[in-house]
Parts: C-alpha cells; structure tokens; sequence
C-alpha cells in the first residue's frame, strides 16, 4: 500500500475531493511531441482531407475555423481546406496514455480511467499528505486548508505531466465527479479549476449545468465562508470570492482557477 492510500485510511473524511483530469487536445499534442514543427499550427486528426470518416482532434487553432471532433472530415476540409491532417495512430497515443497514468497513480490512492485521453482521482483524505496538516480551524478553516492543499497537489500532477512527457492537461477539483469534469473544461487550457464544497450551484448554474445536491450538512453561508481568501503562490494560484463566483459565465469562473500557462 502507498503512502497516499496508508493516509487516506488512517483519518476521518470530510468532503470528498474528486479531481477530473484531461489531456488538452491529446492526440494533437502527441503529434506534436513526434513533429515539433507542428507547434502553432492548425492540425487535424483524423485522416486525410474529405476523406470518409471523422475528425479524432482538432487544435485550438483550427477549432477557430469551426472544426471540432466528431465532425466529418468532409466538412472539415471546407471549414480548414489549409489546415494540417494527419492519420489517427491509436498504438502510439496509447503508449503516451498510459504513461500519463503511472504519474497519475503517483499521486492519489485512486485512479479511475475514463477514456484514453480522461481519467479521475479520489483525493478524499489526502489532505495531510499534502500539507494541510489541520493547522487551519475555525471558520471552515480546515476546509479551506485542505482545498489548499489538494489543488497544490494536483498542480504539481499536471506539472508532472508535462515535465516528464512534455503532454498538457487540464484539471478540475469539486466533490462530484460531474462537477470535476465540467471545471476541468472551464480551466482548459493548461489550468487547474477548484469549486469548493457548498458552491457547486453558484458556479455552474449560470452554465446550465445540472448540479448534483451536494449532501454536507455544511452548506450555505458556512460554505461560502471558505471562499474570501486570496494570493498568488509561485505558479499564480487566483481564487475568486463568492461574488465572483455567482457571476461566472467566463471570467468569474475562471477566477477561481489556477492559471498556468504555457511555457
């Protein structure tokens, strides 16, 4: 047993934090590993230009154009006939994926994998390992000190990524899976998103999302207590207050994500 899971079994849980993490235009950022000179430039996966079949990944450039996965190839050729297209080459991204996943199981007890390029952790617990420490009370202070601590912790997992295999990834942390996965494309790209508990509906409402009601008894005001906090850490750590979050609909949203952007 490691020594995240040794932790997480050896304390009482509070509010569980799941972490959904996405690998930002994976198979395009995997090409772009193997051909450097792809960097910047519009890239289509999927097979060649109006072609039969459909688009595996777009880059942000030619997603400017309209192309998206999903969409036929057909069409994409009309919407980015300029444009990069290359074959999808699932042995390779497959290698890379599961790369991804042994820094992942690095970091938190449990690892469920999603899809090639998804994948979630349970970081319930984690709390002490990653240095909260419980020296914060009072106030939602220890809520608060384990937020701090597992975002920091889960900056350091997509730092890790990218440090090791050179891929960039998104992350949200809330305490749903649902929630997760909705921050971590608010955060997208190259960023780290945290909703803390209590906060769920403010955040994603304006979104038309569909927010599971979170069970804590700790709602309301008592939530929202955690959330006036601010600094920047060494990698810009930004939090929004609770009025940022009621306003989000773009950038009161992304206040409260830690920004890192690409070097």
């Amino acid at each position: 047993m490691g020594k995240a899971s040794e932790l997480a079994r050896a304390q009482p849980l509070s509010d569980p934090r799941i972490c959904c993490l996405d690998l930002d235009t994976f198979f395009v950022s995997v090409e772009r590993l193997l051909d450097p000179t792809l960097e910047g430039k519009p890239v289509v996966v999927g097979g060649k230009p109006g072609s039969r079949g459909v688009v595996t990944a777009a880059s942000y450039e030619v997603r400017r154009l309209g192309v998206k996965s999903g969409m036929s190839l057909l069409e994409a050729s009309k919407r980015a006939p300029n444009a990069i297209y290359l074959p999808t080459r699932h042995e390779i991204y497959g290698t890379y994926a599961e790369r991804m996943r042994e820094i992942a199981r690095r970091f938190a007890p449990t690892v469920l994998v999603a899809s090639i390029d998804e994948m979630f952790l349970d970081f319930s617990g984690c709390e002490r390992l990653y240095g909260s420490g419980g020296a914060a009370n009072g106030n939602g202070g220890e809520d608060r000190a384990g937020d701090v601590a597992i975002e920091g912790a889960v900056l350091k997992l997509t730092t890790a990524i990218f440090d090791e295999i050179g891929l960039p990834s998104s992350a949200g942390v809330a305490t749903s899976k649902v929630v997760a996965k909705v921050a971590s494309a608010l955060a997208k790209p190259r960023g780290v998103m945290l909703v803390p508990a209590g906060v769920e509906r403010a955040v994603l409402a304006p979104l038309g999302a569909v927010v599971p009601r979170h069970r804590s008894r700790r709602r309301g005001q008592a939530a929202r207590r955690r959330l006036p906090y601010s600094g920047r850490g060494r990698r810009g750590l930004r939090r929004g207050s609770a009025e940022d979050l009621r306003r989000v609909g773009g950038a009161g949203a992304r206040a409260s994500a830690t920004s890192r952007r690409a070097r």
